[in-house]
């Protein structure tokens, strides 16, 4: 490889080192990961399991494996209805429940909406909790 190539090359992982140390230090979970693929060359493998048929032997044949995932799904999605229905009309009327009930100002949402990070699942905030 020629030397300007290499400098290329190591110049590119260490702006990835500088950015993956950037994104640790923000907690930015996702970016680190993002970087952590590309140096790694990841990309494009999609996570292959193999396909074992059901004796647990491995099917290494593409035309054996689509046979098994058609046999796995007809099996999980072709079953007989259930012989016991539940009727919603026997459930018992529940007094209601205690639930705090206060009114936020536009500050409060304002706040929570600037404390959502990008891509992560909103959950419940424990220590709001008053009970």
């Amino acid at each position: 490889m020629k030397p300007k190539a290499k400098r290329n090359i190591q110049d590119f992982v260490d702006q990835m080192a500088k950015c993956a140390q950037e994104a640790a230090q923000h907690g930015n979970m996702r970016t680190l990961y993002d970087i952590k693929k590309k140096l790694a060359g990841d990309y494009g493998k999609g996570g292959e399991r193999p396909v074992k048929d059901k004796n647990g032997k491995i099917l290494s044949n593409l035309e054996e494996q689509k046979t098994r995932w058609a046999e796995h799904f007809n099996e999980i999605l072709n079953r007989p209805p259930p012989n016991e229905t539940f009727e919603f009309n026997q459930i018992e009327e529940i007094d209601e429940l205690p639930i705090l009930m206060t009114s936020i100002d536009q500050i409060e949402a304002k706040n929570a909406l600037e404390r959502l990070r990008n891509r992560k699942a909103a959950s419940e905030d424990k220590s709001q909790l008053n009970f």
